[in-house]
């Protein structure tokens, strides 16, 4: 007679048997780990990391691994490498929301400010609506706090507000606001000490379902027909095209968080609601938002935000001539030609005699490396504009 224990265990093994080796060893890892063996556990599924090719299992099986270490193991070097590993192999989208925000509440521990601003700023971006949102919402206003940014926090702080009004932290977080609205808070808020809320993880599939926008109540923007809009006349994947964006390899800032830093993304509810519909404002808004840099004197910023425009395709004349200066300015002169080329061909003449006087104007500050760069990249389009780079030459050698 086959007793009740014999018979469990038989069918375990018939089930496991018809699993693959890894699936094996995940639901024996996962059986110890709800035993509270989180030793035998951390080593199945440790097993499973050595022996499995990248893919979902060794995903989950790193997820579950960094959260033994970190919450029973007390290794926490560990977790941060394992969640390292996951931003990198991995494509669950509830994994990755996982791994960037325990990544950025590391970096915020540890004073490193910058890097945990990226980390939060990945979670609200591409993973809007995850169970990390809220979380990663108040650490980066904190976080702006420490980056002496309260502009940024305040704004950040509202956003918290506005899409977490049930949360129950959301007395701290008027408190703090109110102090920043004040003239600034001497403390700047701590995450940690507010009453906290017990972040869900999503533990099988690493997925999360983004609430769907409400298009229907969304204000359309361009039910002008008169208006002369300088994108295409609709975007109808704006939200996905954002989520494309990363940081610019010439001028390292990504326009997508410059947008939200500046408010005029998640701030700006016109635009927002915009991006709900025809999405036909994104090409303007990035403009705008690039021209302002420049106009402050923000270069890096301002060629990251034109040069994502133009990548989108669309431009005109004063992007292309703008993008041109920016490129000038970080030594980029292939780029720069490159833009002032196909401004040249688009728009004749004009278009380079605005960058020559550019260049003139540089002369003129004593600023002649610039100017040097500019005549360089300007040589060579036609005999008359050549005639006037020389004599622009002549001119820069003498005040030199």
């Amino acid at each position: 007679m086959i007793t009740a224990p014999i018979r469990l265990f038989l069918l375990l093994f018939l089930f496991l048997a018809g699993c693959s080796s890894g699936a094996m060893q995940m639901q024996l890892a996962q059986m110890a780990e709800q035993s509270g063996d989180a030793a035998t556990a951390a080593a199945r599924y440790e097993t499973i990391i050595a022996q499995e090719p990248p893919g979902p299992v060794r995903c989950e099986a790193r997820v579950r691994l960094a959260r033994l270490y970190h919450e029973a193991l007390n290794r926490p070097e560990e977790a941060l490498a394992q969640y390292r590993a996951v931003v990198q192999e991995c494509r669950q989208p509830g994994f990755l929301a996982e791994a960037w925000w325990h990544l950025g509440q590391e970096a915020f521990r540890r004073a490193e400010y910058e890097s945990a601003r990226r980390a939060f700023l990945r979670v609200i971006l591409d993973y809007s609506g995850s169970p990390f949102d809220a979380e990663a919402r108040l650490w980066l206003a904190a976080t702006y706090e420490r980056l002496e940014q309260p502009a940024n926090a305040l704004r950040a702080y509202e956003e918290f507000v506005r899409a977490y009004p049930q949360d129950g932290r959301v007395a701290a977080v008027y408190r703090q606001m109110e102090a920043l609205r004040s003239g600034g808070a001497e403390v700047p808020l701590d995450p940690e000490a507010v009453a906290s809320v017990q972040v869900v993880r999503q533990t099988e599939a690493g997925s999360f379902q983004v609430p769907p926008r409400d298009v229907d109540e969304a204000r359309r923007l361009d039910d002008a027909p008169e208006r002369v809009r300088f994108g295409p006349p609709s975007r109808p994947n704006a939200w996905e095209e954002l989520r494309s964006w990363t940081p610019s390899p010439t001028f390292g800032y990504n326009p997508r968080e410059l947008m939200y830093e500046t408010g005029d993304l998640f701030g700006g509810e016109d635009l927002k609601e915009n991006l709900s519909t025809t999405g036909s404002n994104l090409d303007d808004a990035l403009k705008a938002l690039g021209m302002l840099y420049y106009q402050i004197g923000e270069v890096e910023k301002a060629g990251a935000c034109l040069e994502r425009t133009l990548w989108m395709g669309a431009y005109d004349q004063e992007l292309l001539r703008t993008l041109t200066f920016c490129y000038l300015h970080v030594g980029a002169t292939d780029l720069a030609r490159e833009t002032a080329k196909k401004a040249w061909e688009e728009y004749g003449p004009p278009a380079i005699e605005e960058m020559l006087r550019w260049a003139d104007n540089r002369i003129a500050e004593g600023r002649t490396d610039l100017a040097r760069r500019a005549l360089n990249v300007l040589q060579g389009f036609s005999g008359d504009l050549d005639r006037r780079i020389e004599l622009l030459r002549r001119k820069l050698a003498q005040n030199e």
